[in-house]
């Protein structure tokens, strides 16, 4: 423990959080339902009074939201349970000290009462020295594991380290270079993709990951499976392929490999996202599930269903209520709960672990819930459904999603499955596996659903559900969005990203009129190319209007200090009054005193800037600026800036009045579209007792009213820039558009009402009522839109804030008029000022880093500048990373690019899944190379392979535990369900060694395994000589191949060569006839390095035939699955063979006179053979023992077995 929290991963991260590391810190492991968490000191603020600090609770989800923590967190509290050993809470060691409870806890030994008890306890210590208790037995390996995993975590802070260090102080030459080749501007960012200064970048840094090395932690996992020497050493480009993780190409991709790797992964908490065994990556069979729901419903006091049985008599609290998964996890850990759980456990059978009880009972309450979509074979999609309730419906576009999830209450409420206070409990239970984006807390006000930032939502979500299950449901809509800002590093994550978006954007385009909606979910590629074409569209144009938003409106005196300051540096303060004339007044139009900006807004640049002036304040050394610079005429460059902002700001506005239409419930966006339409304003006009008049538009300069006129119904609508909204006006519903008041009266407030006509040409039928039509309108590219856009633009007149933009100097008056930029923007844009907040660098304690702006994008300060910051990086490192406020969340910013290899998707991602989360959690049912090797130190084989269920055959990894396949969880890294039935297996891993064996076709099997020269691909087949030829050619499934033939069967199997450095076949013959030996050719055809042999092979089995161990002997379907599928027969060359023994009886070992290796070049020509090896001694040779009753197979009953058609 005191290891781990001295680990440069905690230390770094407690420095962030300002954590005192010298004071103690106590740890309260998992129990049950509830997630582990810390107390710690934390520091004062410096400039607080009170210098001490302040006790404060850490954890994944302390006060039910989810924490930044250091990736270390989960082997912490892994070993708090360890060292615990059943205590609610252990103070961590310091000094190398521990308290007595908790030592005595740990050994199971008896807690001394008095001091004398203890000293004598002391003393049988020092001469036992041993505990003699057993309650520690087991625990040793425990820890051993976390230090392990203590070792990976070790290691990625060391590749991040390198990342930031070698690797950026080598590539950052090669990027500015490449940028000044290419023409583009110095700091124009690493987003350009042209071929000029993209592929030598690609190369440059594929090359610097290749032969810069990473020292690993001797502990780790990633050592010992690699099989690496000690001390081990890898290059970047090896470690990154070993963990699936994509070597970047650009700056960008750069940035987001080293945010990735420092960030800690979200936490599940208990019971995941509450879907049980319907969870696992493969669910149970329909079959099951209909016995499943049928049992349940035959139980007593079943009639409304299992969920409102188990609640019936529950009494909660209002705080309770306001705790969804508390009350569900009551509900698990009730008797009668886990009565229910263990009866479904029992007849359905399947592997017994620590969850499965708990997995069977949420299955039992899905059904009950949910039984109508579950068991629903009509053939349409319920992707959308839930317990009957279509959370798509037309009538929730544009509504909060708590208004869809309180809507979805009710529904369990009036059919009777939940009370009135129980069926949010209910509706959390439903949406946790099936809609989870629904359940995001603190999900800002103007975020609805249909509209882009929805998008966003759900595929943030639907990333995160991949790493941790049920983690979103307890994070808040800011806390994920920052959590899935970066791109994803492995190619995994990259098809849960696009599966996610495939399935979000479907709804979208429903919702605003680009498509027709689908019963059966199926939507043809024209038609997802027309949704991805809008939707990008859409993103582009609010993307640079929130980008315009943030972009100061060009002053004169602005561009003058910028330009002051490039030309004479920023030391001086330019706009101090602190200059004086030395001539008389009557050469100058006035004496001062002035700022140097205003000489210089008066003309006065060049040589005469500085010439004839003093300066009354030492500060302000108006000697340099007697000196020539080249400094522009600034009036002819504010001429230039502010008709071109005032363009995009007018551009702009018309984006966010589109965007604000697009976003309203349906209703009210047909009322819109089809409407008879009147565009006014709300003119307040003021008469005081003495007749002055003044005149102010309500309830902003930027508000305007629309009268709509549909089917004889009158709506009128406020449209606020101001205030980011639309909303109905039915106080105004009387008001005359045009209507204008003629004679003013003292003391009297009245209205008027002038009608805005935008600028532009339009149809003349433009306002006209439309006929009625059920079509779901196109609200955000619609005519009609374009046109209350353009009244908008038209109300807001940018180009009247010219004068105050122009400004006045000291010589206009002696009271100049000028406004800043942020003054005149905070009169017209919305979220100007907390923009600004971003870049002046204001977040800290109590100041918000994240806000959604008037395009519905969150903006905040970069992930990169946070962990820069973190990591203590060096300025110039930090520098290159960050970019203080930037658009948070990929989906959001239109980052919906079809990733390579698409076509590995399930099809089901496609076309018409069955629930949203269906087909992520099929990828994540995937498993990697490391994936494997980790698993199959904890059991005994881990392999993937695919498997037979119904009619489809399916691919998982897999496990075996006592003789038989488990379906493997590599997320929870956890077996689960019924055995396998019909388990092939490819990529086979034993002992936390790769073997990585593959069935290529009947006969022919490939393995791979590393060797000095890199990674060794191994052939295994039978070979057979040509009669009267001089080489062989290879057996596979009864024909006799070629060479080239063999290539087309490796292609047609998607077997990569480039990936291998060269081959091996361990096949008889395979060397035979020198240059024209099959090796040879083979070696040709390749360009690879390839060894064969001479003559007749002699091999020992290595790998034990797990496939055989599965069935009885005996069995015609047994037999021929066994004979189809020989996927535990590769060879393992005999080079040695026992000639002899010693007197002490060890074996003396020369070569195998059958042991005739041959090797080709890479041109095929033979090389040297090596030198005979010498002969050995090996280890005293021991009887043999009984036989054990793993040599036999294993008798299965198959019975257990859910499908073995």
């Amino acid at each position: 423990m005191t290891t781990l929290l001295q680990s440069p991963d905690f230390k770094e991260w407690a420095q962030q959080n300002r954590i005192d590391l010298s004071k103690s810190i106590v740890l309260f492991p998992p129990r049950g339902a509830i997630a582990g968490f810390a107390a710690l000191t934390v520091k004062p603020p410096a400039t607080a009074r009170n210098a001490l600090g302040i006790v404060k609770y850490f954890g994944s989800f302390v006060g039910g939201g989810s924490q930044a923590l250091p990736l270390s967190w989960s082997i912490i509290m892994q070993a708090s349970t360890v060292l615990a050993s059943g205590q609610t809470s252990i103070r961590a060691p310091t000094d190398g000290m521990a308290l007595a409870k908790d030592v005595a806890a740990f050994y199971g030994d008896p807690l001394p009462k008095t001091a004398e008890e203890a000293n004598e306890r002391a003393t049988q210590l020092e001469q036992q020295k041993a505990f003699a208790g057993s309650a520690h037995e087991g625990k040793e390996d425990a820890l051993e594991h976390q230090k392990s995993q203590m070792g990976d975590v070790s290691n990625r802070h060391t590749f991040a380290r390198k990342v930031i260090g070698p690797v950026f102080d080598a590539f950052m030459p090669l990027y500015l270079d490449a940028q000044e080749k290419a023409g583009l501007p110095i700091g124009s960012g690493g987003s350009q993709n042209t071929a000029l200064f993209s592929a030598p970048l690609k190369s440059a840094l594929e090359n610097l990951f290749d032969v810069t090395t990473l020292p690993l932690d001797p502990q780790s996992s990633y050592q010992r499976v690699q099989a690496l020497k000690h001390p081990g050493e890898v290059t970047l480009k090896r470690f990154m392929e070993d963990h699936g993780w994509t070597i970047p190409t650009s700056l960008a991709e750069l940035k987001s490999l080293f945010v990735s790797v420092t960030a800690a992964s979200p936490l599940s908490p208990p019971h995941g996202d509450l879907g049980g065994a319907l969870s696992w990556p493969v669910p149970p069979s329909h079959q099951v599930q209909v016995s499943s729901s049928q049992t349940l419903s035959m139980s007593p006091g079943a009639k409304h269903g299992l969920f409102r049985q188990l609640t019936s008599r529950l009494v909660l609290d209002t705080s309770m209520l306001a705790h969804p998964r508390r009350v569900i996890e009551g509900i698990i850990d009730s008797a009668e709960g886990q009565r229910v759980g263990k009866s479904l456990q029992d007849k359905f059978g399947g592997l017994h672990t620590e969850s499965s009880v708990a997995d069977w009972l949420l299955t039992a309450l899905q059904l009950s819930l949910d039984q109508d979509t579950l068991l629903d074979r009509s053939g349409a999609s319920t992707r959308n459904k839930v317990a009957g309730f279509d959370l798509a419906s037309p009538a929730h576009f544009g509504k909060h999603p708590s208004q869809v999830v309180k809507a979805l209450s009710d529904h369990l409420e009036g059919q009777q499955k939940a009370s009135a206070e129980l069926a949010p409990v209910a509706a959390h239970l439903l949406l946790a596996r099936r809609a989870p984006a629904f359940l995001v807390k603190d999900v800002p006000a103007t975020i609805a659903y249909g509209s882009h930032s929805w998008v966003g939502l759900e595929v943030a979500v639907a990333r995160l559900e991949a790493k941790a299950p049920g983690s979103t449901a307890l994070m808040t809509y800011a806390q994920v969005m920052a959590n899935t800002n970066l791109a994803p590093i492995t190619h995994h994550d990259q098809l849960v990203e696009y599966t996610a978006q495939q399935i979000a954007l479907k709804d979208w385009g429903v919702a605003n009129g680009v498509v027709e909606t689908n019963a059966k979910d199926e939507y043809t590629a024209p038609q997802m190319t027309s949704i991805r074409t809008a939707f990008t569209r859409q993103i582009e144009e609010l993307s640079a209007a929130s980008t315009t938003f943030s972009t100061d409106m060009p002053t004169r005196r602005e561009l003058a200090v910028e330009a002051l300051k490039k030309a004479y540096g920023d030391d001086i303060d330019y706009e101090k009054p602190c200059i004086e004339s030395l001539t008389k007044a009557q050469d100058r139009d006035d004496v001062g005193p002035h700022s140097i900006v205003d000489i210089y807004l008066n003309g006065g640049y060049g040589a005469a800037l500085g010439r004839d002036w003093t300066s009354t304040d030492p500060s302000v050394a108006i000697e340099r600026l007697k000196t020539p610079r080249d400094l522009p005429d600034i009036n002819a460059a504010f001429d230039k800036a502010f008709p071109a902002y005032t363009s995009a700001m007018e551009t702009a506005i018309g984006a966010q009045v589109k965007h604000l239409i697009a976003t309203l419930p349906l209703e009210d966006r047909k009322n819109i579209e089809q409407g008879k339409l009147d565009i006014f304003k709300d003119v307040q006009v003021k008469t005081d007792n003495f007749g002055e008049t003044t005149k102010a538009t309500v309830p902003h300069k930027n508000a305007v009213l629309l009268k709509l006129e549909r089917n004889g119904v009158v709506t009128l609508y406020e449209v606020n820039l101001q205030q980011k909204t639309i909303r109905k006006r039915e106080d105004k519903n009387t008001a005359e558009p045009g209507k204008m008041i003629q004679d003013y009266r003292a003391g009297i407030t009245t209205f008027e009402y002038p009608r805005v006509v935008p600028e532009g040409r339009y149809a003349a039928t433009i306002t006209d009522e439309k006929p009625t039509s059920d079509a779901i309108p196109d609200s955000y590219a619609s005519d009609r839109t374009a046109y209350i856009a353009g009244a908008l633009v038209k109300s807001a007149d940018i180009g009247a804030y010219e004068s105050e933009a122009r400004g006045q100097t000291t010589f206009d008056s002696r009271q100049p008029f000028y406004m800043n930029s942020r003054e005149i923007l905070l009169n017209i844009l919305p979220v100007y000022s907390a923009i600004k907040n971003f870049e002046a660098g204001n977040i800290g304690d109590g100041i918000i880093d994240l806000t959604l702006d008037a395009f519905g994008f969150m903006i905040g300060l970069s992930a990169a500048a946070k962990s820069a910051k973190a990591l203590k990086v060096g300025a110039s490192s930090a520098a290159r990373i960050t970019r203080a406020v930037k658009i948070v969340g990929r989906a959001a910013i239109g980052s919906l690019n079809p990733v390579d290899g698409i076509e590995k998707l399930p099809s089901i991602a496609l076309k018409g899944a069955r629930s949203a989360s269906s087909s992520i959690k099929q990828l994540r049912g995937a498993a990697g190379q490391y994936d494997l090797l980790k698993a199959s130190q904890r059991y005994d084989v881990a392999a993937t392979g695919t498997y037979k269920l119904a009619e489809q055959t399916l691919e998982t990894p897999a496990v075996m535990h006592a003789g038989k396949w488990y379906a493997y969880d590599s997320v929870t890294g956890k077996a689960y369900g019924a055995p396998l039935a019909m388990f092939s297996a490819n990529s086979i891993a034993m002992g936390g060694e790769m073997q990585n064996f593959r069935i290529i076709n009947n006969g022919l099997g490939m393995s791979e395994d590393v060797t000095k020269r890199g990674l060794r691909l191994t052939l295994d087949a039978h070979g057979g000589m040509i009669p009267n030829g001089k080489s062989a050619l290879m057996q596979v499934d009864g024909e006799f191949l070629t060479p080239s033939e063999l290539l087309d069967q490796l292609k047609a199997s998607k077997v990569d060569l480039s990936k291998y450095s060269e081959i091996r076949l361990t096949m008889c013959n395979s060397g035979t006839g020198a240059d024209e030996s099959f090796a040879a050719q083979l070696a040709k055809m390749t360009n690879k390095p390839t060894e064969g042999f001479l003559g007749v092979m002699h091999t020992d089995s290595e790998v034990e035939d797990v496939a055989a161990r599965m069935f009885k002997n005996g069995g015609v379907k047994q037999r021929e699955y066994i004979d189809a599928h020989v996927n535990g027969v590769k060879k393992e060359i005999t080079k040695y063979k026992m000639t002899g023994k010693t007197g002490d009886n060890r074996g003396i070992y020369t070569v195998s006179p059958d042991y005739n290796p041959v090797r080709f070049s890479s041109e095929g020509k033979l090389l040297p053979s090596k030198p005979v090896r010498e002969p050995y001694t090996g280890e005293v040779i021991k009887p043999n023992g009984p036989q054990t009753p793993q040599s036999n197979p294993a008798d299965v009953d198959f019975s257990d077995y859910e499908d073995l058609t």
